[in-house]
């Protein structure tokens, strides 16, 4: 059995994302976060096999709270998949580029 963590501010979000979960496997074990400060308890208490977390934890919260979950898991064990619903910004004409 799966355990994963989902750790979302918005809550149909979180819900949709344990609604997936479910579907695809209906035997896995998902808790669910809406801030950094109970995800990252629960976090470094327990091992998961995945976090899911939002990179924007909304009001009140660090602005990349989600980004800080991977500070609290073992790097080597915990898979972590850190999604946004930031707008993108259009790279292509800017001077931006990736170091």
């Amino acid at each position: 059995m799966y355990r994963i963590a989902i750790v979302e501010d918005d809550k149909s979000t979180n819900d949709m994302f344990l609604g997936y979960l479910r579907n695809r496997w209906a035997d896995c074990r998902v808790e669910q976060f809406t801030n950094f400060e109970s995800a990252s308890d629960a976090l470094a208490k327990s091992e998961y096999d995945l976090v899911i977390s939002d990179v924007d934890l909304g009001p009140g919260s660090d602005r990349f709270g989600g980004a800080k979950i991977s500070k609290v898991l073992h790097p080597k064990q915990t898979p972590l998949l850190i999604i946004s619903g930031l707008p993108q910004v259009d790279v292509r004409g800017s001077s931006w580029r990736a170091v």
